[in-house]
């Protein structure tokens, strides 16, 4: 979720004030084909535990200059604009039933800074309380089946030899393809989707009790691609012979799938990690917003530097606050021996 540039243009009317902490607004998608998009707006409590689903996306595109925003839904029967990005991901998500879900695009009003202070503040219950997470990774491209098959199948045989604890299996037994096989390329080209190189996705996903991703009509259970990039980087099972390729084809975003695994167990254990390490894990991901390389992590952190969120504060004065917090609890350890002031920018 990015907080800043919004590609969205709200008529003040649609919102009311959120009055409780634990409200946020869902959307109801309505069904239909080829018209377009119409969607009601309502609040309601987290307490209450709605069903809704919750999505994960990015409000760029990989190439935004293949599209002309904005692009408008009808919402509470007022004309809404969205970044074409999300307009692409709401058409795919259409159903032939009323569909609930929440965006931040939408249900967050961008303009006023305390409500997107409180809405990030609850970010680990909406994305951990939502029947599913959905993680829209753009328009489909003509390899994304070829790349999801594929996963589908070294997950099944991956799972196959661990039940016969045959860990060191040789490459065949996985099926791995040559490394100049088109499949390769097609995994490649999914994972360097700009969705796996953004710090908000990060916590959306380690937070979900079920996700899926989509490309356009495509889609995979999110575990198995957890799954086989895991196995992948532990070696065994023709893991190397799968890194050598893998490293090469897919970047950062075999990185970020297993980094997000290992949050997400992190959250499972109950011991989750300071935000220091956190910030070390995810200084290669990038955020529009500075400040956001911190507050697009403190779901997945624990508390002891008692950070809270405040968009009315600058950068600089968000790292310097953490600096204070972190020498005050160790004065051997200081944010910037650890990072280079320009990873922040």
């Amino acid at each position: 979720m990015d907080l800043v540039n919004t590609p969205t243009i709200a008529p003040s009317s649609i919102y009311t004030p959120l009055e409780n902490q634990n409200d946020i607004r869902l959307v109801c998608l309505q069904p239909g084909d080829i018209d377009s998009l119409v969607c009601d707006l309502m609040t309601v409590s987290l307490a209450d535990r709605p069903n809704y689903e919750a999505l994960s996306y990015t409000w760029d595109l990989d190439d935004p200059s293949v599209y002309d925003p904005p692009y408008s839904i009808t919402l509470c029967q007022q004309a809404f604009s969205v970044a074409p990005n999300l307009y692409f991901a709401l058409t795919h998500l259409r159903q032939q039933k009323p569909r609930m879900l929440w965006t931040d695009a939408i249900f967050i009003n961008q303009s006023d800074l305390r409500e997107r202070a409180q809405q990030v503040k609850i970010m680990s219950s909406i994305y951990s309380l939502a029947s599913r997470v959905v993680i829209w990774l753009g328009e489909e491209e003509p390899t994304d089946k070829l790349a999801f098959d594929h996963l589908g199948l070294w997950n099944d045989r991956l799972e196959l030899l661990a039940i016969r604890k045959d860990l060191q299996a040789p490459i065949f037994k996985l099926g791995l393809p040559e490394m100049e096989s088109p499949s390769w390329r097609a995994l490649g080209s999914v994972l360097f989707r700009r969705w796996f190189r953004r710090i908000w996705v990060v916590q959306e996903a380690a937070l979900a009790v079920s996700s899926i991703a989509m490309c356009g009509s495509q889609s995979i259970e999110w575990s198995i691609v957890e799954n086989v990039l895991f196995r992948f980087s532990l070696g065994g099972m023709g893991g190397l012979y799968a890194m050598n390729t893998f490293g090469e084809v897919t970047s950062i975003g075999g990185t970020t799938v297993t980094k997000i695994r290992h949050f997400k167990k992190s959250i499972e254990s109950h011991t989750r990690l300071p935000l220091l390490q956190l910030l070390l894990y995810t200084c290669m991901l990038e955020a529009a917003n500075s400040r956001d390389r911190v507050y697009g992590l403190l779901s997945l952190a624990d508390d002891a530097l008692r950070v809270t969120v405040d968009y009315s504060i600058s950068a600089d004065e968000l790292f310097e606050n953490i600096n204070t917090r972190i020498m005050e609890i160790d004065d051997n350890l200081e944010l910037i021996s650890y990072f280079d002031e320009a990873s922040f920018k």
